[in-house]
């Protein structure tokens, strides 16, 4: 009977299954939302096409901005994916990215675009690339860094399908029939919530579970006076993590070693059209062609390096993570002489 409490009370990772489709949902989750907002260097020259700014940077800021606000509110809405519904979260996500394609594409002026894809979509894709990989969690825990693999080479075929689109829908249909068409893509990250199935629906002891929760919500109701002050006392972010030293630091040291890492994808298609006016379409192209295809390269070999397990060697993953932020910091010193 202790074994099988114990079992009731630990959390069940299927470890396949329906687990796959989670995955697959979560790779195309991110080709949508990461993949996006990287190849927004390709939309800031569309933008500038079509606004004509007094200053560049006023195109490149609302893509910036629209990266940031998504990496910003990633604590909020994971906390909002614990108390309420993963699923719920991805399906309104999906929704808010629509409507904001929806909103930027009847903008005549920049400053709707910055409010409407700056802000409103970045939430959007914040909240469905949160709750799926919270998914992802739910559902491998000894296989995890493999079913990661394979999700975190979604924002590398994104970066390449996502330009691709940009400059065809936008270049040839114009500014609001582009991103109508647009939407014929973004709108599958509103179905990609609907297969998000807990991973408790697959636990072995359903049943003795679902009996228990039963049972307990006819002793103690719902919304009865400790549950609500139990949800009164929880806080909105919980910082407490932050009290241990060594997390402290790696947050700022992961904060100093990517000031600016994303810089390239969304300046260096400006450079490109300044440069070349005449065959811009081609070069952009092959810029975002390559910088997907580095994108999926360094994703796929960083799993393998951790995830191949073997007698004769072994990658520590701090040594790897120091390698890699070097190779980073090298490769930026070297853009700069090109």
């Amino acid at each position: 009977r202790d074994v099988q409490m114990s079992g009731i009370l630990e959390h069940f990772y299927p470890e396949g299954g329906w687990g796959w489709v989670v995955v697959f949902c979560s790779f195309l989750a991110q080709c949508l939302t990461t993949g996006l907002l990287l190849s927004g260097g390709v939309l800031s020259v569309e933008m500038m096409i079509h606004f004509h700014p007094s200053n560049h940077m006023e195109t490149t800021w609302v893509v910036v901005t629209a990266w940031s606000i998504s990496l910003a509110l990633s604590p909020i809405i994971t906390h909002v994916c614990h108390k309420y519904s993963i699923r719920l979260v991805a399906v309104v996500g999906g929704l808010i990215m629509n409507l904001a394609f929806l909103f930027a594409s009847f903008g005549h002026q920049l400053h709707q675009v910055f409010l409407s894809y700056g802000l409103l979509f970045a939430v959007g894709c914040c909240a469905v690339r949160e709750a799926s990989s919270l998914m992802v969690g739910q559902y491998f825990k000894d296989r995890r860094e493999l079913a990661e693999m394979f999700v975190l080479t979604g924002p590398g075929i994104g970066i390449i399908v996502s330009s691709i689109l940009y400059k065809e829908s936008i270049g040839s249909l114009g500014w609001r029939l582009g991103l109508h068409s647009m939407q014929g893509l973004t709108i599958l990250a509103f179905f990609l919530g609907l297969f998000f199935r807990s991973a408790s629906m697959y636990h072995p002891q359903r049943d003795a579970i679902s009996h228990i929760k039963h049972q307990k919500e006819k002793v103690k109701g719902i919304n009865s006076k400790e549950n609500l002050n139990k949800n009164k006392e929880k806080p909105m972010l919980d910082l407490s993590f932050m009290k241990n030293k060594s997390i402290r630091l790696f947050l700022m040291c992961s904060s100093i070693s990517s000031l600016g890492i994303y810089t390239p994808l969304f300046y260096i298609s400006y450079h490109i059209y300044i440069e070349d006016e005449d065959d811009t379409f081609t070069n952009l192209s092959l810029l975002q062609l390559w910088l997907g295809l580095a994108t999926c390269c360094g994703c796929l070999l960083a799993a393998a390096a951790t995830i191949v397990k073997s007698r004769s060697f072994f990658f520590s993953k701090r040594i790897l993570l120091q390698i890699s932020q070097f190779g980073v910091a090298v490769s930026m010193f070297c853009l700069y002489f090109v």
